[in-house]
């Protein structure tokens, strides 16, 4: 899978922030999956479908997105 603009010739390149792309996935410097859980608010769809949207377009580049909706009041603390 190449990622336009990043890596469409490169096999591998390593990123300033501790994070190596290679050509079908991305991983951290100790060489575990990067992925990470974006939280967001119930009661608001705009602010699912847009997670999820994220979720899919990361998914393309090898990061694994998790989403996790919770209610306000433990959102917000």
């Amino acid at each position: 899978l190449a990622v336009p603009g990043i890596c469409n010739q490169l096999e591998s390149r390593k990123l300033k922030f501790g994070i190596i792309l290679e050509v079908d996935k991305v991983q951290q410097k100790d060489g575990n999956p990067f992925e990470f859980t974006i939280l967001t608010n119930m009661g608001n769809p705009l602010r699912l479908k847009t997670a999820t949207i994220i979720q899919w377009r990361l998914e393309k580049i090898g990061i694994k997105v998790h989403i996790r909706v919770l209610e306000w009041s433990t959102f917000i603390n």
